[in-house]
């Protein structure tokens, strides 16, 4: 067997004048450039310091409609079906019809207001301070509350009134805080898990499940987890649809649901703002005369079509649940990407995927009726049928669960659920249609759930206290009383139950009987996780940024201990075999086979290239390893490239990490070599071309991993390579043919 890697390379062509001029008069230029603007009813309103005014863009007749003159100054204004809001630089905070009379006086602060917008019926206004809060009617303007957030500093806020918040940068950080719908303020949060954000404005997505920040920065909305990164900072933001569209550098660049680039457009001008009407996209910006809009078709973007499948080739990302099916294909659920990801161990290669409706938080298989659940925090559950060959069918609605979901697991002929937060979590049983067979509350929270079929044990832990529990589950779905462990152990997810039900191994290293749930043994060290193979164990750990594999015999004593190369994600047991998931260096998902003996015929290449973006003419530069997962030695392994002929002037240069050793330390053109790879070592090749400045569309060099003449790898169905995924992650992003790709001979 040969094992092919295809690198799609895509020169994006910029089109320079996408964009049609308007053909009414410009707003006259005023002094200085607007300060802020809002949309309403199909119209910019454009907020002016010098004259004091307010300058209005009707977007569905593309012409200028009167301005309205202000009293005063004005700082900030937001803008309902209630009246145009505006706050004065003196502190007064007025509310007036959308013609701009009718002025009602609401407040007077003792300084200007720093930001104002309108959540509801509710009006917020945040003091120059930045911590000072007050919220307002506005309908009546009557004062609802104020607070000061103990002194908390707040910046770019995005109001979400359908979940009660308003996000903001809140200490530097992505976080929120609470307005309820008659204006009572609540708590605020922020997150502590990622960096400092220094950012002026946040955006909320359609459906209010992520917030992006004007660095580029993308967090989920429900735990401020970090979301995505858009490569850059971002001047400007709108969705068509739920497809982003970002103004940067004067570009207007558009992403797919899964936030990868499907198209650039260059307007033209100096961009200012852009907003989007129907299928078009206005651009503003400052003319000669005043502000100008200019045309983009939405079309010219290439948006991605909702629902449509993404590539996981060459995405990063670390799957948020995963599960194998009786026929070894691997579901990566992807909340970021909002996918099910499925990976064959039969042909080594990613399969169709799987769209979900959401950003899902679970997954689980269900071998008796060979289906597969999708969980989703607001408590839905979709089911997605799989046909004999493993084909799956859309997912549909299956179910919903109040309040929100805490986990789910197959259950033999039942299927599984826990509902709500806390120590308020209802479990519950479901028929195949999705009916309700039994409830038992209330419970604690659990991280885990796993099912013992031998026993018919629905296993959970809790942090706090540390306790292990499992809820027997009768042959008629009825859910018996609970049973405890008690405190005073080290309680750590997974849980890992033996096939006979005997005995369940936690993530902490503790082994507990599997019906009295007494400590009966421990393996010493934590783990990620974990698989039994009979009466033996495997665990996974971190190790320094690689994988250890460690298998333990019946009296837990290490028979065989490993390290290779890539995060570790999870362990699976896939027929006789284990199978690794683990993440390269580029934050991708790769893969890789073992025997129980830890032991393996796989190779591993990772292919990486440090580049943010690649035009034409531009040098390109990138790396392929190789090595060798298990413990042979394999000499004269061919690795050989075919470059396009948009790539000129190649040339490359191989260093060996012992025992593997180069066949040739540097070589011109394609990458010829033969080569030795030996346990422990690598070949690192560094490639250095030019792309044609010509080069338009897509360019594609393959690289090729051949075993020595006479001999073939060991499993002619199994691809050797672990992460057959793209080179340019960051250049290259449409999610279609800019990828690292297998192709079986």
């Amino acid at each position: 067997m040969r094992t092919f890697i295809v690198l799609s390379i895509v020169v994006a062509a910029i089109s320079p004048t996408a964009a049609t001029a308007p053909t009414q008069a410009p707003l006259a230029l005023p002094a200085a450039p607007w300060i802020d603007d809002e949309v309403h009813d199909g119209v910019v309103h454009f907020l002016f310091t010098h004259p004091a005014r307010c300058g209005r863009y009707d977007l569905e007749t593309k012409s200028w409609l009167p301005a309205i003159t202000l009293p005063q100054t004005p700082a900030v204004f937001a803008i309902n079906d209630d009246g145009i809001f505006v706050g004065f630089r003196s502190g007064l905070v007025s509310r007036f019809d959308h013609a701009g009379g009718s002025e009602l006086p609401i407040t007077v602060l003792d300084d200007e207001p720093a930001e104002m917008v309108i959540s509801g019926d509710v009006l917020v206004v945040l003091h120059a301070n930045r911590e000072d809060t007050h919220t307002f009617s506005t309908w009546s303007g009557v004062a609802l509350d104020v607070s000061d957030f103990y002194f908390y500093r707040k910046q770019g806020l995005a109001p979400a009134p359908e979940l009660g918040r308003v996000f903001a940068n809140v200490e530097y950080r992505p976080g929120y805080f609470e307005v309820g719908p008659y204006g009572q303020l609540g708590s605020q949060v922020y997150s502590y898990s990622t960096t400092s954000l220094y950012t002026e404005t946040t955006w909320l997505s359609p459906d209010s499940s992520y917030l992006v920040y004007d660095s580029g920065e993308l967090f989920f909305s429900d735990d401020l987890e970090p979301l995505k990164d858009l490569g850059g900072a971002v001047d400007d933001l709108v969705f068509y649809g739920d497809v982003p569209v970002v103004l940067r550098n004067d570009r207007l660049i558009a992403y797919s649901p899964a936030f990868l680039r499907t198209g650039e457009v260059d307007p033209g001008v100096a961009a200012r703002r852009i907003r989007v009407h129907g299928d078009e996209i206005a651009v503003f910006h400052l003319g000669v005369t005043g502000i100008e809009a200019v045309w983009v078709p939405v079309a010219d973007l290439e948006p991605t079509p909702p629902g449509q499948p993404a590539d996981p080739s060459g995405l990063a990302f670390s799957p948020e649940d995963a599960v194998v099916d009786d026929r070894g294909i691997v579901y990566l659920l992807s909340r970021t990407y909002q996918s099910v990801f499925r990976f064959s161990t039969d042909t080594g290669s990613f399969l169709e995927t799987i769209p979900t409706a959401g950003r899902a938080e679970h997954v689980t298989y269900s071998p008796l009726d060979d289906r597969l659940f999708i969980g989703y925090d607001s408590g839905a559950v979709g089911v997605v049928e799989l046909d004999p060959g493993g084909n799956p069918s859309p997912e549909t609605a299956h179910l919903v669960v109040s309040p929100s979901l805490d986990g789910l697991a197959s259950a033999s002929e039942f299927f599984f659920t826990a509902a709500g937060k806390g120590s308020d979590v209802t479990l519950r049983t479901h028929d195949a249609s999705g009916a309700e067979v039994s409830q038992s509350s209330p419970h604690d929270a659990s991280p885990s759930h796993c099912w013992a079929s031998a026993t018919r044990r629905m296993y959970r832990i809790d942090l706090s206290p540390e306790r292990l529990f499992f809820n027997p589950i009768d042959a008629g779905g009825v859910i018996g009383a609970e049973a405890s462990s008690g405190s005073g152990f080290d309680i750590d997810p997974p849980i890992r139950i033996s096939a006979d039900g005997a005995s369940v191994l936690l993530g902490s290293g503790g082994i507990f009987d599997g019906a009295s749930l007494l400590l009966t043994d421990e393996i010493g060290t934590s783990h990620l996780d974990a698989v039994w193979a009979g009466d033996e164990i495997v665990t996974l750990r971190e190790n320094g940024g690689s994988s250890r594999l460690t298998r333990y015999d019946d009296s837990l004593s290490i028979v065989a201990d490993i390290t290779v190369p890539g995060q570790p994600e999870r362990l699976f047991s896939v027929g006789a075999d284990l199978l690794l998931l683990s993440s390269n260096p580029a934050g991708r998902p790769a893969f890789s086979t073992w025997n129980h003996g830890l032991d393996s015929d796989d190779l591993s290449v990772f292919v990486t290239d440090g580049e943010d973006h690649i035009t034409a003419g531009e040098p390109l530069s990138y790396t392929i390893s190789v090595a060798a997962l298990g413990s042979g030695t394999t000499s004269g392994l061919t690795v050989s490239s075919e470059p396009s002929d948009h790539l000129t002037g190649l040339a490359w240069t191989c260093v060996a990490t012992p025992p593997s050793a180069c066949g040739a330390a540097a070589g011109a053109g394609a990458v010829s070599d033969t080569a030795t790879v030996g346990p422990g070592g690598s070949l690192d090749y560094a490639v250095t071309a030019t792309v044609d400045p010509s080069a338009v569309g897509t360019t594609r060099h393959a690289v090729r991993v051949e075993p020595p003449a006479g001999r073939a790898w060991e499993d002619a169905d199994l691809t050797e390579i672990i992460d057959p995924l793209e080179a340019f992650t960051d250049g290259f992003e449409d999610g279609t043919t800019d990828r690292w790709t297998v192709v079986s001979p």
